[in-house]
């Protein structure tokens, strides 16, 4: 029995805003089971650093060695690697030391087979904070400022773009 051509255009007409946006809208890398958008920025969790200092530890490499495989299969990729501070210490030795880390961490992937020409490396310093000191200094739990101070020091991964061709 053959659907009337009316009945077929109107389930066209209902899938057409989710195919297009899944395809046209939207850009979407995967790494395993985790999916990965264009402009959307990732925390990084379970990256160390030595205590004022810009040294990897070697705790740091699981999260590494994956976000390597991750760029080395998305080998179009080009992503940002944000490091944030918080005002614990002065602004420019702040401003330094994340952009110091950014580099290791570019380095660090470089040295693991990513063209450091995929990777932009800055260091936002006090810039970007997710909690001002007024707003944590109106928390009264002092354990619960520390936190927020962690927040606020961060690693974010950006996908910047995917038109990224090595010789191509």
């Amino acid at each position: 029995m053959n659907t009337p051509f009316i009945f077929r255009f109107a389930a066209f007409c209902l899938l057409l805003p989710g195919m297009l946006s899944a395809q046209v809208f939207t850009k979407t890398f995967s790494a395993g089971d985790t999916l990965t958008n264009q402009a959307k920025c990732y925390n990084a969790r379970h990256i160390y650093f030595k205590l004022d200092k810009a040294d990897l530890l070697e705790a740091s490499n699981p999260m590494l060695d994956s976000m390597a495989a991750f760029l080395k299969r998305n080998d179009s990729l080009v992503v940002q690697i944000g490091v944030h501070g918080s005002t614990r210490n002065a602004a420019t030795s702040c401003n330094k030391i994340t952009q110091n880390r950014a580099m290791a961490i570019g380095q660090y992937l470089t040295d693991r087979g990513v063209s450091q020409q995929r990777l932009v490396c800055k260091g936002y310093g006090q810039t970007h904070l997710l909690y001002t000191d007024a707003e944590i200094n109106k928390v009264h739990d002092k354990k619960m400022q520390d936190v927020l101070h962690q927040k606020n020091r961060r690693i974010e991964f950006v996908i910047l773009r995917s038109d990224f061709k090595m010789g191509k």
